[in-house]
């Protein structure tokens, strides 16, 4: 965004349809797909895709680290879905509390969701509004995922 007054806008028109392209036509293609041979239709699930999007960027950060771990070999519990407990086929989740505190992991979540709120004044004020559903995309995505894993902490508390 910062260099929008150095480009012409052809050019900025191009690179900004082959980012968006890039970015975001094979994962809406792949899940547009999916949802055919599942359903037999695909156009309700259009509506979806945004929140889709949003929630895989906020689920990057932690997915990031996973990957690497395991390149780095470094074993670790997979602890990204809630467990409660659950121990045997009698047991169930209902009236059990996820047992995870906040990690610095949720924090980062939490300062890119800041971030992105930056990002979004930014391109206010320049009037860059073609960037700002990407950029609601990746704020709402960071927010949701880090405010939840709050939320449950101190529920749990």
């Amino acid at each position: 965004m910062a260099i929008k007054d150095n480009i012409s806008w052809l050019d900025l028109r191009i690179i900004y349809i082959s980012l968006l392209f890039v970015g975001t036509g094979a994962v809406s293609l792949f899940y547009l797909y999916s949802q055919k041979e599942i359903n037999g239709s695909w156009w309700l699930t259009i509506l979806y895709l945004p929140i889709l999007m949003s929630l895989g960027i906020g689920i990057s950060v932690n997915n990031s680290k996973a990957v690497l771990e395991g390149l780095l070999g470094y074993k670790t519990e997979f602890k990204r879905t809630p467990k409660y407990r659950i121990e045997s086929k009698n047991d169930t989740w209902k009236g059990k509390k996820y047992l995870e505190d906040v990690s610095s992991i949720t924090f980062f979540e939490f300062l890119l969701g800041i971030y992105f709120i930056f990002a979004i004044s930014f391109a206010l004020k320049r009037r860059i509004f073609i960037s700002l559903p990407f950029l609601l995309i990746f704020q709402v995505g960071f927010l949701y995922t880090s405010l939840l894993s709050i939320y449950q902490s101190f529920k749990r508390r």
